[in-house]
């Protein structure tokens, strides 16, 4: 009965309510696209549903300041990476209506402890390992080629089959800072060639550019045969850098938000879950 009543409310709301929901989903829109530098649903874990509580914040706060639309930035981010939202209606449902409210920030402190609590993220580092398509569109600077990111294939920048026969960790080979994206046909033609042979003929496409390199945060020096280690320190420290100017923060801010105290009451609430 009580649900029935529920409904039946909702259905007589509706209608004066629709036009807040779909200018909240235009801002949300503008904020993917201009903020976040994201340009494709390919970047969505779990969906549409990750949005929803981006979605009730503007609808209860339609005019945010700058300096929370940077927030927003990394809110959506760290959402989206860890997938905390992803298949979990009933937590995404809870948060939204217990944290987002009107006329305050959005409580992007308590989503980073909720990511922390279920996912083990400690830093900003972990968050990037969390999905690998996001972190490359930080890496690019929000990607644009072909303005088809959809069609886009992520490539190991040192191929993993020579990285295997050399004995390399699997998780060092496959860390998010050893691969970019590529176009299909250019990644069929690539197979096991060396870095520093393949970006100078590159199949049917004209050898990279000094700035070609430069945007996907490479040089000729870090492509060389025995560079891998430089290579994928060096690269990890400026996807870091641009993650950061992204969201516009410094490291330990970011890993402020993984390692906030846990109150009496939340270590008994995970206790409980034991």
């Amino acid at each position: 009965v009580a649900d029935r009543s529920r409904v039946e409310k909702l259905a007589t709301d509706l209608p004066q309510l629709l036009p807040a929901v779909q200018a909240a989903w235009k801002s949300l829109t503008l904020l993917l696209m201009d903020g976040c530098k994201i340009t494709s649903e390919r970047f969505f874990r779990g969906g549409h549903n990750s949005l929803l509580p981006f979605v009730f914040y503007f609808v209860l706060n339609p005019t945010p300041s700058p300096a929370e639309k940077r927030r927003l930035v990394v809110a959506v981010y760290v959402a989206l990476m860890s997938g905390v939202f992803a298949g979990a209606e009933a937590r995404m449902g809870t948060f939204a209506r217990k944290g987002c409210v009107k006329g305050k920030p959005f409580p992007l402190d308590k989503l980073g402890h909720l990511v922390t609590v279920n996912y083990g993220v400690t830093s900003l580092e972990t968050l990037l390992s969390r999905h690998l398509d996001l972190a490359l569109n930080i890496a690019h600077g929000g990607i644009t080629l072909d303005n088809n990111p959809e069609n886009l294939q992520r490539d190991h920048i040192f191929p993993r089959a020579t990285l295997e026969k050399q004995g390399i960790a699997p998780e060092r080979t496959n860390h998010y800072a050893n691969f970019h994206f590529l176009r299909g046909k250019d990644n069929l033609n690539k197979s096991d060639t060396a870095p520093n042979e393949w970006f100078k003929k590159p199949g049917d496409q004209p050898a990279y550019s000094d700035d070609d390199l430069k945007e996907r945060l490479l040089t000729w020096d870090l492509l060389q045969p025995g560079q891998f280690p430089a290579m994928l320190e060096a690269r990890t420290k400026l996807i870091h850098e641009r993650a950061l100017a992204l969201f516009g923060m410094k490291a330990k801010d970011v890993d402020a938000l993984f390692s906030r105290p846990k109150s009496t009451d939340e270590m008994l609430q995970e206790l409980e879950k034991l």
